[in-house]
């Protein structure tokens, strides 16, 4: 194994370390928005922001090291690498972290669409509040009649 070789799964496995521990963070991340546990989302939120950094800076030096190997410094030069050179270690750690990645993206999805939903709660709750009724107006009488703004047009059959 070639030094290169060595620091980049060194790099690798650092790079998997940072990985791993934003999949924790965003399933604190997860539990506290659930929660609404609004202390856990600001901590949790700088430690998000701080693992964030570290692993922008480990991408950055990930790839001056594929560059140093004469590669390109994206996914696809990583492939070339591994083609090239059967490290079983080398491979086994970029597809961990590959998975590990993706699983982050997902769960980042995940919580984007919680959080939309719930600003759409919030939303709701202050027109209530601000306004005394539903923002979609949709509310029934004593009679158990609708009184939405559609149900309040004329029927034609009225007409």
């Amino acid at each position: 194994m070639t030094t290169n070789t060595l620091q980049l799964q060194q790099q690798l496995q650092q790079e998997l370390e940072l990985t791993q521990a934003l999949q924790q963070c965003l399933g604190k991340e997860r539990k506290a928005l659930e929660q609404q546990d609004t202390e856990s989302l600001v901590e949790n939120a700088n430690h998000k922001g701080q693992l964030v950094q570290q692993l922008e800076a480990a991408a950055r030096q990930r790839e001056n090291l594929l560059t140093q190997a004469g590669y390109a410094a994206d996914r696809e030069g990583m492939q070339q690498l591994l083609a090239g050179n059967k490290h079983s270690q080398l491979e086994d750690i970029w597809q961990k972290l590959s998975s590990a990645a993706e699983q982050c993206r997902a769960e980042n999805r995940q919580l984007g669409m919680l959080i939309q939903r719930e600003q759409g709660s919030v939303r709701q709750a202050q027109h209530i509040l601000q306004r005394g009724a539903p923002a979609d107006n949709h509310s029934y009488n004593a009679s158990g009649q609708s009184n939405s703004s559609a149900a309040k047009s004329r029927n034609i059959g009225k007409a």
